[in-house]
């Protein structure tokens, strides 16, 4: 920080250097020039220390990137390069926008498999700071994977992380309204089971559970042992069962359904334990889950009897005889009472997880 500090002026001796290097025929000498300036970038961003020459110290790590993605000749400098730009994204959020315009622009051109893979992973990280800051460039994205995923031989790494682009970008909510299922399971059949899963992995990390659910449904049968079938059975009626949650219908049908799919879920994951792997602390989450869904339901239902069971016309006797002004409202309030205590219980039971 000491020298981040003594080096933030655009007069510094070793600032004016940097800038004049990173502009060098010399990758490994241009690429240290902009690791050093954009560490004194990130630490005047942090230290909100504005002044003249960020703009041009900003503008050489761009060229630098933008030679670098023409040639795609040089992997680790590439990799030094794009830990910067997401370091600058991270102390810099207002900076995002402009490299990913940046880097998903190089992404839909023509470029090495290589180049493509570091390009999504860089742009799944500053996706993961600003929230859709990707989702402008999902059309591009989607014609992109469209484009590999018709080559059978197609490179694995990219098609798995414009996969993850494409479930970063958009809500669960969004998913129908994009038409991107069609392109995902074309990803899928194009690409190796590992891949599949991986997959799989990233839709259920950003909520698209209905995805992850079909593509584990078609895994379980093609694994090597009857521990891994019942993982991967695990993980499919997990996530069918979180997916009821979003479907259609009402909501007590949604919960029964989701809780049933769960208690499925808990039978697979103690199948799948063995001696050296118990699983037990997977299986005691699971059977938690199926509790909390059970006192949701049990809520529902208790808000629902207010409708069909009205307090009594005695209400007022009851509410003297028992000294508790809440049971004016009838039988709902020792039903809620009760989901209180079921709550409760089931937060304590957490809590000692």
């Amino acid at each position: 920080a000491a020298v981040c500090n003594a080096h933030a002026r655009s007069d510094s001796v070793l600032m004016e250097l940097c800038q004049d290097t990173s502009y060098s025929s010399n990758m490994i000498i241009a690429t240290k020039s902009i690791k050093i300036l954009s560490q004194v970038l990130c630490y005047c961003f942090r230290e909100e220390l504005a002044g003249p020459g960020l703009d041009e110290r900003l503008d050489a790590v761009e060229s630098l990137f933008l030679l670098l993605a023409a040639t795609c000749t040089h992997t680790d400098t590439m990799r030094s390069i794009l830990r910067c730009i997401v370091n600058l994204c991270n102390v810099q959020k207002t900076l995002c926008p402009r490299f990913v315009q940046l880097i998903a622009t190089c992404l839909v051109e023509d470029m090495a498999d290589w180049c493509s893979a570091l390009l999504c992973e860089a742009l799944g990280a500053i996706g993961g700071m600003q929230q859709h800051a990707t989702q402008a460039f999902l059309p591009h994205l989607l014609k992109k994977l469209g484009q590999l995923s018709s080559i059978a031989s197609g490179p694995e790494d990219t098609k798995v992380m414009l996969c993850t682009l494409v479930f970063q970008c958009v809500s669960a909510a969004q998913w129908k309204s994009i038409n991107a299922q069609s392109t995902i399971e074309e990803a899928v059949r194009t690409t190796n089971l590992w891949a599949n899963y991986r997959i799989a992995r990233s839709a259920a990390r950003y909520g698209h559970l209905s995805v992850c659910a079909g593509i584990v449904g078609q895994l379980h049968e093609h694994v090597s042992s009857e521990h891994l079938h019942f993982w991967l059975l695990t993980l499919e009626e997990l996530s069918v069962g979180e997916a009821c949650l979003r479907g259609e219908g009402g909501l007590i049908a949604r919960l029964g359904a989701a809780t049933s799919h769960h208690y499925k879920a808990l039978a697979a994951i103690k199948a799948a334990s063995t001696p050296a792997q118990s699983l037990v602390f997977q299986a005691e989450y699971m059977r938690l889950r199926c509790e909390m869904l059970q006192c949701l339901a049990q809520l529902v239902a208790t808000c629902k009897s207010f409708c069909t069971a009205p307090p009594p016309a005695i209400a007022a006797t009851i509410v003297q005889t028992t000294r508790d002004d809440l049971q004016k409202f009838g039988n709902i309030t020792n039903r809620l009472r009760k989901c209180i205590k079921e709550f409760q219980t089931c937060g304590e039971l957490y809590w000692k997880l």
